[in-house]
């Protein structure tokens, strides 16, 4: 009986045991899941568990959670963290007295996925400037993903990796293609866009599967068409003139993108715009191109790419041409050129080019002189360089290369800028000056810079007295005719032809003094007194040596 009662108790311990035991059922997140928040709600479903019998630890990668942290309740435990993106594992144990729930454990893993997908625009690079119409888009992003494109608010078709679509062209011009990239997930996707010329704007849209989205927006130019450059007018290929304000028509569809560069005989210049319009209507500017900007935002759906592009609102119209003014500046007698470059913002780049002479006089000393020069000046130089030993060839009256070298070499000897050119320094020296003393009677003549000979001369008579003053030399003439002047003391006299008792002797330099010139005289006498009526009088002998080293434009200075 005692036994019958031993086993009875023993099975009651048994059954209550067994009725008090613990299951352990359903966790979360369940296994493999992968989730797109940062906070995590980790349970586990025990069937059986009363708070206060038996411990429930739970732990995550390893560390276990604080009892504090733990919701403990009827059927189950549960806590809240926040994990890091990644994979991670999770752990939940049971242990109590119970022989039938002892000890029960369960581990788990689970993923955490809260960043956007990074993504990359290879081609057209956002920042690039369309040049070509048919352009290939390529994007590419860190993870699988699907994307949207949109150029304008119409959507462009798109494929993954290197599969195409099927295109067929609109009656717009625009390419339309068939495909959905929703049902794909991938890393890669492209297509093809046709647009006109303008500015776009690009929506790229890229979706992970956890809802993870990242926004690119850009703008973009298309430019296909390269600006022309003309000239309103043109002077001709020889000018008459030694400087000229060029007009040019520049045309381009983006006016206000254009970069522009001029140039006179390789010298950088200016070109400034006029208020000249086309019809009476003003050239359409463009606006700037700001860089892409990126964006990033949650959202639970995932988006499609169906249609293709269409004609941008930022298309341009035909360009109407803009006027600008280019100004040679001064320029010596010879042969020039002027550039134009202009480059537009789709790299584009036109050029324009002229090459002209300038020949306005033959006076040598009045203009500088360069290569492509021709005339009496050339001769003249020519005649001033043999002289000084430099030149060797035929005084032709062209600058040619060798007069070049010779007056390279009259420059570079006198520490002269002026390079292969007779420029306004140069010329100065070889013309040279006179200085004439009044009070001295003498007449200094000055060449290369030095004192090359010295004169004595007569000067007015204090009636008639010679004009204090800076002159030049305008006039040149050998056996000169002289004209009474219309003057009181000639009235009555008659012109004396060349020859013996010429007043003027044999030569006659004419002043910018009026009426007043250099010469000889028949009355050698008076040299050294002020005897004449203004005029500088020199013997015979010498006023015809001085002929030979003067020019016209020779600076004559005259002082008290």
């Amino acid at each position: 009986m005692a036994l019958v009662i031993l086993i009875a108790a023993a099975g009651g311990f048994v059954w209550i045991e067994h009725a008090r035991s613990v299951q352990m059922a359903a966790v979360s997140p369940e296994q493999g899941a992968r989730l797109a928040s940062a906070s995590v709600k980790i349970s586990c479903s025990l069937p059986g568990y009363v708070p206060g019998r038996g411990t429930v630890t739970v732990t995550v990668d390893g560390k276990a959670l604080d009892a504090s942290s733990l919701a403990l309740r009827t059927d189950g435990a549960e806590a809240t963290v926040s994990l890091a993106d990644g994979t991670h594992t999770a752990a939940v144990e049971y242990t109590s007295a119970d022989i039938f729930s002892r000890r029960l454990s369960r581990s788990w893993s689970f993923s955490i996925d809260t960043t956007s997908p990074e993504v990359r625009v290879v081609s057209p690079s956002p920042l690039a400037i369309l040049s070509q119409k048919s352009n290939h888009f390529v994007a590419t992003f860190s993870e699988d993903a699907t994307a949207t494109l949109s150029v304008d608010g119409k959507n462009v078709a798109l494929t993954l990796g290197g599969s195409s679509a099927s295109s067929t062209a609109s009656a717009a011009g625009a390419v339309s293609a068939t495909g959905d990239s929703s049902v794909n997930a991938g890393r890669t996707v492209q297509g093809d866009l046709s647009l006109t010329e303008g500015k776009h704007e690009f929506t790229l849209t890229v979706t992970d599967p956890l809802g993870n989205r990242t926004v690119q927006e850009w703008e973009a130019w298309a430019d296909y068409t390269a600006p022309t450059v003309q000239e309103a007018e043109w002077p001709g290929d020889t000018w008459k003139q030694t400087s000229a304000a060029l007009t040019l028509a520049i045309a381009d569809n983006f006016p206000d993108k254009l970069v522009m560069s001029a140039s006179v005989d390789g010298q950088n210049t200016s070109l400034l715009r006029t208020s000249t319009v086309t019809n009476g209507t003003a050239s359409p500017a463009a606006t700037g191109k700001p860089a892409a900007k990126t964006s990033t935002a949650k959202k639970s759906t995932s988006t499609t790419a169906t249609i293709g592009t269409s004609p941008s609102p930022s298309s341009v119209a035909a360009a109407q041409p803009r006027y600008y003014l280019l100004a040679t500046g001064e320029l010596s007698e010879g042969t020039h050129d002027v550039s134009v470059s202009v480059q537009d913002l789709g790299g584009h780049v036109s050029t324009w080019h002229r090459t002209f002479l300038v020949d306005t006089t033959e006076i040598f000393g009045a203009r500088p002189l360069g290569e492509g020069a021709t005339g009496k000046d050339v001769v003249e130089l020519q005649k001033v360089l043999t002289a000084k030993g430099l030149y060797t060839g035929e005084a032709n009256g062209v600058y040619d290369s060798a007069t070049a070298q010779a007056m390279a070499a009259f420059n570079q000897s006198r520490n002269l800028t002026g390079g292969t050119s007779a420029n306004a320094d140069a010329l100065a020296l070889m013309i040279g000056s006179i200085r004439i003393d009044i009070s001295e009677r003498k007449l200094y003549l000055f060449s290369d810079g030095k004192l090359a000979k010295t004169y004595s001369v007569a000067i007015g008579q204090p009636a008639y007295p010679t004009p204090v003053g800076n002159w030049k030399i305008i006039s040149k003439v050998r056996n000169p005719i002289w004209t009474p002047p219309k003057s009181p003391w000639a009235v009555g006299l008659d012109p004396v032809p060349p020859g013996p008792g010429n007043p003027l002797g044999t030569r006659w330099m004419g002043l910018s003094a009026p009426a007043i010139g250099i010469h000889g005289t028949d009355a050698d006498w008076s040299i050294g007194t002020a005897a004449s009526h203004g005029c500088i009088r020199m013997h015979i002998p010498d006023a015809e040596d001085l002929f030979t080293r003067v020019y016209i434009g020779t600076p004559v200075q005259i002082v008290p």
